[in-house]
């Protein structure tokens, strides 16, 4: 994950019933307020009470799969990625069951119709060397670890959690986030190694870069207010993380930003959408949805200051204008519980007063 963390933002359009929606006046969040009644759904597993906690947004897949990774105990430091599903049950996903990669680091995963795919980082060498490290109390202390090449890698697993190989990336990318396309092409978010600069890419199947996208201004800009929040990483190069989302067989690219997104195509075509939200506040997560944008929209990240997450609130967006349509709540459901929304259903899950994680589903009323 990046050292800016994406939360949750909601945008829809398309839907039938918001053609009759004023658009509130621009950098006004003002908006028509529609409710979301949630009601338990048993008919998917719980996760047990031992695990309390987990690293959101959250995703979902094709069916019923709906994805979380869970921050384990007793650091909550550690995730573990789970696909809940009523045909599936509970499934996770080891990333130790890939034997053929070593000192992975986990980066971004995203559902595919098959299974999942994890970006990561990694070493296929498995030769060891030593190096000295400096305690606190200023001894040393030599540790050995893997000592091969380091590249970013595709850790491919299919719908049972079963380790199915590896696409290694070119080498000419250092990728903070991807997606991919209905034809199996790739949309990469990352670094150039030639010259440390910030591109989208277009990878084929087999992770081989098709072509790089000029960086709009959109991207440099991200970067730069990024760079802002932690004094110093500027001097190191940056790419910003962000969140891929699947919409109307093209990916939208949503950054932690004061409103961009950029809409790119399978060709390469980049739509950046500006969201009317007041100054001071940014895109925390998009809500997946396969015709809707609902966006969460909440405080700015800044090193040092703890979000107050109460404060974010999802809002439905148009996606060609980047409008404001309504806004969405609900009495029995977080921003921050609900994983996505289908077919006008929308999806969400809570730790009830057993401290056990079960879903909900809520229709618009």
């Amino acid at each position: 994950m990046s050292i800016l963390l994406l939360q949750i933002a909601v945008v829809a359009a398309g839907q039938s019933k918001t053609s009759s929606i004023q658009t509130p006046a621009k950098n006004s969040l003002e908006a028509p307020m529609t409710i979301i009644d949630f009601k338990a759904d048993d008919s998917l597993p719980m996760v047990p009470a031992e695990i309390g906690a987990w690293d959101y947004p959250m995703k979902c897949g094709s069916g019923d799969r709906y994805f979380i990774n869970l921050l384990l105990p007793p650091e909550f430091l550690i995730t573990q990625l789970s696909s809940i599903s009523e045909t599936k049950g509970i499934v996770r996903y080891s990333i130790k069951s890939a034997r053929d990669l070593h000192n992975v680091t986990e980066k971004y995963y995203f559902p595919v119709e098959s299974g999942v795919v994890f970006l990561v980082t990694a070493t296929q060498s498995n030769r060891k060397g030593k190096y000295t490290i400096r305690k606190p109390d200023g001894s040393e202390e030599e540790r050995a670890t893997y000592a091969g090449e380091y590249h970013d890698y595709l850790a491919k697993f299919d719908a049972d959690g079963i380790y199915r190989g590896i696409v290694e990336i070119d080498k000419a990318l250092t990728v903070t986030s991807i997606g991919m396309f209905d034809s199996g092409t790739y949309l990469a978010l990352g670094m150039t190694t030639s010259d440390r600069t910030n591109h989208l890419a277009l990878l084929d199947s087999d992770g081989t870069l098709l072509r790089l996208i000029d960086p709009p201004r959109a991207l440099e800009k991200i970067a730069e207010d990024e760079a802002k929040v932690v004094p110093g990483i500027g001097q190191f190069g940056l790419t910003p993380w962000a969140q891929f989302l699947n919409f109307r067989r093209k990916i939208l690219v949503i950054p932690h930003s004061r409103g961009t997104v950029l809409e790119v195509s399978p060709g390469g075509e980049v739509r950046v959408i500006t969201l009317k939200i007041p100054v001071g506040l940014a895109i925390d997560s998009f809500l997946p949805s396969a015709e809707h944008w609902y966006a969460r929209i909440g405080q700015r990240i800044q090193m040092g200051v703890e979000q107050d997450l109460k404060k974010t609130r999802l809002y439905e967006f148009d996606p060609e204008s980047g409008s404001i349509l309504r806004q969405l709540k609900s009495e029995n459901a977080n921003v921050s519980d609900i994983a996505c929304e289908q077919g006008g259903e929308f999806v969400a899950f809570h730790w009830d007063e057993r401290g056990q994680l079960k879903a909900m589903r809520g229709t618009i009323h």
